[in-house]
This record gives C-alpha cells, structure tokens and sequence, in this order.
C-alpha cells in the first residue's frame, strides 16, 4: 500500500498533494489509489482488499497518509 501512494505522489497536484482512495465492497473487495496532474499525467492502481460497509471514496493528502500508515506499521512490527 505504501508503495502505490508513493507512485500515485509523483502525479499529485503540487500544493494539494491529493490522492484519490476508493474502497469498492460486496463483489470487488478493492481498494483504488488515483492521481491526476495536468502537466506530468496520472496514476492509477488496485489492490484486493477485504471491506465490510459500503462503497467510499475520499481525497486525501499524501503525506499525511504515510505518515499515518508509518507510525502503524512501527507499531505492529
């Protein structure tokens, strides 16, 4: 998961930093990482997931997100 976020953070908008998580449930059980620049073009990768709930998706900075999944995988490992 780290690496797609670090390849989808090379098409991020600069300033924003955005990216674009999907989590599809029921049939698909995916998560997608998304990104689009107008100038450099865009990212887009899956990875099977297991996901209870529905359908989410949300724009988040990419920084904040490593950092996050950073300091849980310290924790676990």
């Amino acid at each position: 998961l780290i690496k797609r976020i670090k390849a989808a953070s090379l098409f991020s908008n600069l300033g924003v930093n955005g990216i674009a998580l999907e989590v599809k449930a029921g049939n698909e059980q995916k998560a997608t990482i998304s990104s689009v620049n107008g100038q450099v073009g865009e990212n887009r990768s899956e990875a099977l997931c297991q996901v209870s709930g529905q359908d989410n998706k949300i724009l988040l900075n990419y920084r904040y997100l490593l950092d996050g999944l950073k300091i849980i995988k310290a924790v676990l490992f």
